[in-house]
């Protein structure tokens, strides 16, 4: 349960903190470890991504474009790889 509430209390602060790139690269970060994998298996549209992080799926299309050019992440139309988690891990505010 503490956990949980741990969990909770840091996607409160990831949607307060951190600006829309940051926010993205969170999500994809929490779902990569949830995976076990730097492989995002689980389908997802921009639509859905943006609903999980409170903006629009103009702005999410935009971001996740920018970390594909970045060479952060790759997506096909099966999955997303991160490429470099150090740099999304530096997006996302991690340490």
């Amino acid at each position: 349960m503490s956990r949980r509430l741990r969990r909770v209390d840091e996607k409160v602060g990831s949607l307060v903190l951190l600006d829309v790139n940051g926010r993205v690269a969170q999500l994809l970060l929490d779902l990569a470890d949830e995976a076990g994998s730097d492989k995002i298996t689980r389908r997802l549209t921009h639509h859905t991504i943006a609903q999980m992080i409170g903006s629009s799926r103009e702005t999410v299309s935009r971001t996740m474009r920018e970390l594909v050019d970045r060479g952060y992440i790759e997506i096909s139309r099966r999955e997303i790889l991160i490429r470099d988690r150090a740099a999304l891990e530096a997006s996302a505010g991690r340490s």
